[in-house]
């Protein structure tokens, strides 16, 4: 019996960060939603964590320093600002989901999260320019921990319809992979 399946991707501008396949036991499932939600705030959360440490969660390394002349412009200005943390709106749209700059789109199959700020991909990606560097500073990178924690969801959530299906409304132990 050929099995239905579910291909959980995520990707920066082309930059896949986790690709996964979930066989779904021959079941048609046409509305994952639900476990798109539960990954869309746990993005949130993630993102919270990188801004707080400046990049450096889990086994990430901390952000590339500013350069010289632009730290002490950046203390004169704005004392006390971390890095990328300017007037704060780069990382209040990728840590509240209603920010007006937020991306969040989730239908049946799909999510999109991240920003519509157009010079966040300059910071993730680095600029050169002449003598001009911006240096790469990743903000989306998804961890070790959080490709588990998707991984996880999908599984509780395809687990539940499974049960569901079969009249078992036990949802059963949680399993964390």
């Amino acid at each position: 019996m050929a099995g239905n399946f579910i291909q959980l991707r995520f990707a920066v501008e082309g930059d896949v960060m986790v690709s996964r396949v979930f066989d779904t036991m021959g079941q048609k499932i046409t509305d994952i939603s639900p476990a798109l939600k539960e990954m869309a705030d746990s993005f949130y959360r993630h993102m919270t964590d990188v801004f707080e440490n400046e990049g450096a969660v889990d086994k990430r390394p901390i952000w590339h320093p500013l350069s010289p002349s632009y730290r002490r412009w950046k203390a004169k200005h704005y004392p006390g600002a971390k890095i990328l943390h300017l007037t704060g709106a780069l990382e209040d749209s990728l840590t509240k989901k209603g920010d007006s700059h937020a991306v969040m789109t989730i239908t049946k199959t799909e999510m999109k999260v991240g920003t519509d700020l157009p010079y966040a991909m300059a910071h993730q990606k680095g600029v050169v320019r002449g003598n001009y560097i911006l240096p790469e500073r990743k903000i989306i990178e998804l961890t070790d921990s959080v490709k588990k924690e998707w991984t996880s969801i999908m599984h509780r959530f395809l687990y539940r319809i499974m049960q569901e299906s079969r009249g078992n409304l036990n949802p059963g132990p949680e399993k964390t992979l």
